[in-house]
């Protein structure tokens, strides 16, 4: 679920950079890259959270998380990864 969350958000991001014609470099992407999967993450960790203590008839797994932070840092990385090699400036 995250991977194609994440996805999304490395699709919209770069369309936005690109509309707007600003390029930056690589260390700002990685920045980005950082951002998200913590965001990620963190959202996936507070609904699991969420379903072990808020409700009665739902429980948070672990692995629940664990399979979410996967995705979260599979985009995160797949998406730094096409801005650094086709959108960053070269130094």
């Amino acid at each position: 679920m995250y991977l194609g969350t994440g996805g999304i958000f490395w699709m919209e991001f770069l369309r936005s950079k690109l509309f707007c014609r600003e390029i930056t470099t690589k260390t700002f992407y990685r920045k980005i890259a950082s951002f998200s999967f913590l965001a990620f993450t963190s959202m996936s960790a507070i609904i699991e959270l969420l379903q072990e203590f808020a409700t009665n008839h739902r429980g948070g797994e672990w692995m629940d998380l664990i399979s979410n932070a996967f995705g979260a840092a599979l985009a995160s990385i797949f998406g730094a990864f096409i801005a650094i090699n086709k959108y960053a400036i070269k130094k």
